[in-house]
């Protein structure tokens, strides 16, 4: 190989690294890709399953994935970004913390999508409910 070709796919490598294009997309098992604030970090995946009522067998609850992402903005400039959108809706603010609720231009069935900012961070939610 030359070194002028060497050097070419040194320097693209190094593009595509910088650019994140060579990482994994934290929300790849979404049902929505929800636009992520720019330049937040991704910090965790999590996950938590639920029933709803007293039904020990009960096949009805919520399956919700949970992505957090890091910022060092303040969460008034994270809130702003989000509620320039015309799918998001504020549900209101309470310990430090502001709820926003997305509602993709094409509903999903049994899924909705919160967001939460507090400061240094915020969580993207997707709560599918389960059917019997």
């Amino acid at each position: 190989m030359r070194s002028a070709d060497a050097a070419g796919v040194l320097l693209c490598t190094l593009l595509m690294h910088l650019a994140g294009c060579g990482e994994s997309d934290p929300l790849a098992d979404a049902k929505y890709k929800i636009p992520v604030y720019p330049g937040a970090q991704f910090v965790e995946r999590d996950t938590h399953s639920y029933s709803a009522g007293n039904d020990f067998n009960s096949l009805q609850g919520y399956d919700d994935i949970l992505w957090t992402y890091r910022t060092a903005d303040p969460p008034e400039k994270v809130i702003a970004f989000y509620e320039k959108m015309p799918e998001v809706k504020s549900l209101g603010a309470e310990d430090g913390e502001t709820m926003l609720q997305f509602r993709p231009p094409k509903p999903i069935s049994f899924t909705t999508f919160n967001i939460v900012v507090h400061k240094g961070k915020f969580v993207i939610t997707q709560s599918t409910r389960r059917r019997r």
